[in-house]
């Protein structure tokens, strides 16, 4: 409610002026902080070229301050700077001839980089998960464990997720389960839960095949389910 200045008193302009004064104060700060929060959302857009990379995934590694990029063309994996300078960080051709860099992901504690192979038609079936020590001088290959599906005729390996035990968890895109994979390179399959095909899918859209895709791995666990008590609610409704 505005209240005319004849029936104020002394106390109650002087308090009305310092309200104005916090508010403009109070503005000022915010109005400085909004810009530079607004200058400091800029992003940094790296663009860099590589002859017939075509990256499917990548994951940043910060010891060594650059991107990790794997390629859908070729057995290979860049690092990519800031600077946009690419380099080869591992050339391993010792896999299958035309096999793809699917899903990537850097362990840093074991400083091991996991890396999910997988071939596409007419190419033979070949799906595994491969691990590189990023100590060693030519980063060699820790193990190559190879990922099987009995169920379908086509899996298809796609991304990797790891705890802090050293397993590593792949996702099989066709199979929708979830392979795991022990530090030492012993693959088994981790999960066939019920949901991963709870959602109807139309089939005759393009690539209505791929089900699972990406994975992450979270240390937060859901909180027990609390046992719903009917006959507290029943109590409580007659009262």
């Amino acid at each position: 409610m505005y209240i005319p200045p004849s029936s104020t008193s002394p106390s109650a302009q002087t308090t009305t002026i310092m309200s104005l004064k916090t508010a403009l104060i109070s503005y000022f700060t915010f109005f400085v902080v909004f810009v530079d929060l607004t200058l400091a959302s800029k992003h940094h857009v790296i663009n860099f070229r590589s002859p017939t990379l075509y990256p499917e995934s990548l994951t940043w590694d910060p010891s060594a301050d650059h991107f990790i990029v794997g390629s859908h063309r070729h057995r290979t994996l860049v690092s990519v700077s800031s600077a946009a300078a690419v380099d080869t960080l591992i050339s391993d051709l010792s896999l299958p001839p035309n096999t793809t860099i699917v899903g990537v992901s850097l362990d840093h504690h074991r400083r091991r980089l996991l890396a999910v192979v997988h071939s596409t038609p007419p190419l033979p079936i070949f799906n595994a998960l491969a691990a590189y020590d990023l100590r060693s001088p030519h980063r060699r290959r820790l193990f190559l464990a190879p990922l099987h599906d009995p169920t379908t005729d086509r899996p298809i390996a796609n991304d990797v997720a790891f705890d802090f035990s050293g397993d590593a968890y792949v996702t099989n895109s066709v199979g929708n389960f979830i392979w795991k994979v022990t530090p030492d390179g012993e693959p088994s399959i981790f999960s066939r839960s019920p949901a991963f095909t709870s959602h109807p899918v139309d089939q005759s859209l393009p690539h209505s095949f791929c089900g699972l895709n990406g994975v992450v791995y979270s240390r937060k666990r859901l909180p027990p389910r609390r046992p719903i008590k009917h006959r507290q609610n029943v109590q409580s409704q007659r009262r």
